[in-house]
């Protein structure tokens, strides 16, 4: 079964984009440190898991905290891998990309392309 994702230009603390997806109850959350791109790996830090209303929300974030705006959503569904250090994704409903990959580095940070 499918589920929601969405990507937020975010501007606070600084200009980044928020890589949300739809997991029940709450979002995952990533901040892509670098522009969309399919040619290259973006590295990305962990953040907490964000609320459901980030999936249809733009605008200033409370807290002064910035705003954001959604550039892009869709849906998505993992796919099976055998390979323990990603995660693929199927991406729907989106003319960017089709596929997902989120690879896991031996620091603790993530990475994402998108292809």
């Amino acid at each position: 079964m499918s589920q929601q994702f969405v990507i937020l230009e975010h501007d606070h603390p600084f200009l980044h984009w928020d890589f949300l997806l739809d997991n029940g109850d709450t979002l995952n959350a990533w901040r892509l440190l670098s522009p969309l791109a399919t040619d290259r790996w973006i590295t990305a830090e962990v953040l907490p898991d964000h609320r459901r209303i980030y999936l249809e929300y733009e605008g200033e974030v409370s807290g002064g905290r910035g705003s954001v705006q959604r550039i892009l959503n869709g849906r998505y569904q993992e796919l099976p891998n055998r390979n323990s250090s990603e995660r693929h994704f199927t991406i729907t409903n989106c003319q960017f990309c089709q596929l997902a990959i989120q690879r896991s580095k031996q620091d603790g940070s993530s990475e994402w392309r998108f292809q």
